[in-house]
Order: structure tokens, then C-alpha cells, then sequence
């Protein structure tokens, strides 16, 4: 078994989730970070973050939904305190499992904002090898990324199929845009 457990007090538990939860919006598919640096656990979703007193091993950082998590300011757990057990791609809390994308803590070399916008998920590509976004715990934000893509160029090629536009013209587009961006950001432009 590949598991770490954190253990919070209820009360400081439920006090930053309903606080996250009241002063967030989130958008669809909004992730959560969950990590630990020995005495507190940490949670950041986009714009927010909250810290709990805790105990316990928790050496990586962790993506989940934040929809879920949220779920939990609305039906709280019953045991006190509460323990978050991470188990390969799941974390539990109580009778809820999450499934979620983990990364070493504090290691990775690819930095990614909490709410990235897909060009900058997409550039990843461009930057990292395969088996640096999946260290990274990266890899299913990247396919949704890819999917979302896809269904985006299908709809500029129907749309731009009359004037003799194919696919391989707007992937090409797309990989000049994508490692434009790139580089303005290398350079420090935005």
C-alpha cells in the first residue's frame, strides 16, 4: 500500500473549506492543491488559499476537483479528527474519494497556475517532455486540454473549410500561437 494521512482537527477543517467554499467561484473542472510542509496543510484554489494545523506524512503535492472537495462545507465528516489518507491516485476523507493527480512536493520543474488558460496547458507540449508533465501529475489536465482542442479546431475547420483552410493548416496555426507564447513569456511579455 502507497499510502501518507494527514490528520485536522474538525473544527479548523470545516472553518477553511467553508471559507474557500464561500469566497471562491469556481469554474468547470477548477482544481484544488493539497500539500503539507510538516505542520500545516495547505489548500489553494484559484485566487484563495487556506492553512490547517495537522500531523502527519504527506510528502507530495496533490490536484483534485475543487467542486468536490467543496461538496464537503455542505456535508461535514462526522469524525473528528479528521483524517486524509492518500492512496496512489485517490484521496479519501471519510466515506468521500477524490481522485487526484500527484506531484513531489515543492520539486516540479513545471510551474502551472491554479486556473491555467488552455494555451498554457497546451504549450506544455511544446516545453516538456511527456514524462515530465506526467511527474508532474499533469498528464489528465493535459488530455482535457488536448480534447477541448480538438473539438475547437473541428469547429474552425467546418467553419473555414470553404475557403480551402484543412485541418493541418489550423494545427500548424496552433503550434506557431502556442510557441509564440512561449517565448513572449520567456521574454517576460504576457
Amino acid at each position: 500500500m502507497n499510502a501518507n494521512h494527514i490528520d485536522i482537527s474538525l473544527q479548523e477543517f470545516m472553518d477553511g473549506i467553508r471559507l474557500l467554499s464561500r469566497t471562491t467561484r469556481l469554474g468547470p473542472g477548477e482544481q484544488a492543491l493539497l500539500s503539507f510542509d510538516g505542520h500545516l496543510f495547505y489548500v489553494d484554489v484559484t485566487g484563495a488559499s487556506v492553512s490547517m494545523l495537522a500531523k502527519g506524512e504527506w510528502p507530495q503535492q496533490i490536484r483534485v476537483g475543487a467542486k468536490l472537495l467543496f461538496n464537503l462545507a455542505k456535508v461535514p465528516p462526522r469524525i473528528d479528527p479528521v483524517r486524509i489518507v492518500r492512496d496512489r491516485n485517490q484521496v479519501k476523507i471519510e466515506t468521500m474519494t477524490l481522485y487526484c493527480d500527484v506531484q513531489d512536493a515543492w520539486r516540479s520543474g513545471i510551474q502551472l497556475p491554479l486556473d491555467p488558460k488552455p494555451a498554457d496547458i497546451l504549450a506544455l507540449e511544446q516545453q516538456y517532455t511527456f514524462e515530465e508533465i506526467m511527474a508532474a501529475g499533469l498528464t489528465s489536465v493535459l488530455n482535457a486540454a488536448q480534447v477541448d482542442r480538438d473539438k475547437l479546431l473541428k469547429k474552425a475547420l467546418i467553419t473555414l473549410a470553404p475557403l480551402g483552410v484543412t485541418l493541418e493548416d489550423l494545427d500548424l496555426a496552433l503550434k506557431n500561437a502556442l510557441k509564440r507564447n512561449v517565448g513572449n513569456k520567456e521574454k517576460g511579455h504576457h
